[in-house]
């Protein structure tokens, strides 16, 4: 609960913030005439690009689930599960919270933690997979603008390509190495206590390993299932094709045009790749940085903080409010517990 509240503060003493300096930064009479002026219609075409990140977020889960636990098993609302794990990814550092809930929701359902853990597991590999591939296949064919128009571009790079290839690189030393990894995850859990980020390295790390082995069972039993492993990738570059498009459609909003489509694509990808890496809730301070250093000087005509507002309402704000209303809908129920609740059972 201590976290939640320290959580909630921290993001609403940073909207305040931002709100603040919207009104001194651009002044009011700049932002009245953005209101304006603003076509709303796109602008609403910008939002549903975030819908549409909700929505192949749910049939990425939902080709995942399938695959492991068979369509007839399936009991669906993957559409809620993912909301809920919105709501919990956007108010805890590093989305930690959104995983944890998503597996709540599928033991609501029937499917046991450990099979829910290793579906919730498997869709932030596949995730953090597509997006590394994305930012890669995206810089070799950008390269020399996002060089030459971003300050220390290559620094941010290197920062955020190394953390998710690290994290992927642990993943696969695990498949292959389990011996290795587990040494890694301790050494690496040893170095955080010494340096008092975080507590009791033992526990942490036997949570780590029950985690890292649902991940390997569920990934064997995909393997054997490759169509489905196939469409949930599908999905999931779908979806995180939907959440690049949005500052595209707010430029048609905010400036009547379409105007560098692929440059301003590019850069929405490199501040979701960097901005996943700072330890906040929801990301919250890096990236608004990150999007006032890429996103908002292709905005020529409108002013550059009132875009930063507008594309975190859009992207990250609207998590919190539309999560926050499947919440609610989540009844207090007590779980049963049941033999065997660790393993998981290929149909």
């Amino acid at each position: 609960m201590k976290r939640i509240i320290l959580n909630s503060i921290i993001i609403i003493a940073t909207s305040i913030v931002l709100v603040v300096l919207v009104f001194f930064t651009d002044g009011v009479q700049s932002l009245f005439d953005l209101i304006v002026r603003t076509n709303y219609y796109w602008l609403f075409a910008a939002w549903m690009c975030n819908v549409m990140f909700w929505v192949f977020g749910a049939i990425t889960m939902g080709f995942l689930k399938r695959g492991i636990i068979g369509k007839k098993n399936d009991p669906g609302q993957n559409f809620k599960t993912v909301m809920v794990g919105q709501f919990f990814s956007s108010i805890t550092p590093f989305a930690t919270g959104g995983q944890p809930a998503q597996v709540y929701m599928m033991r609501r359902m029937g499917i046991d933690g450990g099979t829910g853990t290793s579906i919730v597991i498997l869709k932030s590999v596949l995730l953090q997979s597509v997006l590394v591939a994305y930012c890669f296949v995206l810089y070799f064919s950008n390269r020399f603008f996002l060089i030459s128009n971003i300050p220390k571009f290559h620094t941010l790079f290197f920062i955020g390509i190394s953390a998710s290839l690290f994290l992927l690189g642990l993943y696969a030393l695990f498949m292959f190495k389990s011996n290795a990894a587990d040494k890694a995850v301790h050494l690496f859990l040893k170095i955080l206590h010494y340096f008092k980020i975080t507590k009791n390295p033992d526990e942490k790390f036997n949570e780590i390993k029950k985690s890292l082995e649902r991940f390997k069972e569920g990934f064997k039993i995909l393997a054997k299932r490759k169509i489905y492993l196939f469409f949930a990738y599908i999905a999931q570059i779908v979806q995180l094709t939907s959440l690049f498009f949005v500052p595209v459609f707010m430029m048609r909003a905010l400036e009547g045009m379409f105007m560098f489509t692929n440059e301003l694509f590019v850069c929405t990808a490199m501040v979701v790749m960097i901005a996943a890496m700072v330890p906040t809730p929801g990301t919250t301070g890096g990236a608004e940085g990150l999007s006032l250093l890429f996103i908002s000087p292709f905005f020529y005509n409108s002013p550059k903080m009132s875009v930063i507002l507008i594309w975190r309402i859009l992207t990250y704000y609207s998590n919190i409010i539309f999560g926050g209303i499947f919440c609610l809908f989540v009844k207090e129920k007590p779980l049963k517990s049941s033999e065997g609740e660790e393993e998981l059972v290929e149909v």
